[in-house]
């Protein structure tokens, strides 16, 4: 005669509770570079791929009287500033932090890295902090190059001390912002990839204005 202990299913809530904690497992994502302040100076306390700053902008961007850091750092700094170093896709990668001051340390709100290693890295073009609607709310704009011929825009907003992604767009020929005469925020996006030397028929670029807290599509009347 076989003997066998009564089979026990565990409770749904048990098996849900350890799918998710495998999937937090398998999906964790790799850790973030820190940064700090040394006296008055703010730098990269924890490396995760030699980043070093490569801009700061400070600005009060909620009006409460308490400045924030909006921090990009770029990796692999030593091959970055060795001219002897061998460069290859993807050896920079560009992480953008945002928080402020307290006291002696730095607290984080956002940080996120902006491109992936393995699809060619992103290399730093600009970081600005702008009134896109010039209403008191600032908007940051950070735009970097994916791989070798990707240029991308991505525009943040802060509210209630949350920096989330508002909106981003890719282009292979080239993005293009600024405020136009009417004062209105407008991002000019080129489809075509430029092409050194050759005069070819390109396509008019697809615009965006900011209206309303929002970036939207600008849809333009065919011409009769």
């Amino acid at each position: 005669m076989i003997w066998a202990a009564p089979l026990r299913i565990p409770p749904i809530a048990a098996v849900i509770s350890w799918l998710l904690l495998s999937s937090s497992i398998v999906l964790a994502a790799e850790p973030l570079p820190t940064v700090g302040f040394r006296g008055n100076r703010l730098v990269v306390v924890k490396p995760v791929r030699d980043e070093s700053i490569e801009q700061v902008v400070v600005k009060d961007l909620d009006g409460d009287g308490i400045p924030e850091y909006i921090v990009a750092l770029e990796s692999n700094a030593s091959a970055r500033h060795n001219p002897h170093a061998a460069r290859e896709v993807g050896d920079v990668l560009t992480t953008l932090v945002v928080g402020h001051r307290q006291g002696a340390a730095f607290k984080v709100m956002r940080a996120v890295v902006l491109g992936d290693p393995e699809a060619g890295g992103s290399a730093l073009q600009d970081l600005a902090v702008l009134d896109l609607g010039r209403n008191g709310a600032h908007q940051i704009l950070v735009q970097t190059i994916l791989g070798a011929h990707t240029y991308h825009l991505q525009v943040f907003r802060y509210a209630g001390g949350h920096v989330e992604l508002l909106w981003e767009t890719s282009s292979p020929g080239g993005i293009a912002w600024g405020f136009d005469a009417r004062d209105e925020f407008r991002v000019s996006v080129s489809q075509s990839p430029y092409v050194p030397g050759v005069a070819a028929s390109v396509p008019a670029p697809d615009t965006y204005v900011y209206r309303n807290g929002q970036v939207v599509h600008e849809r333009v009347a065919p011409s009769r």
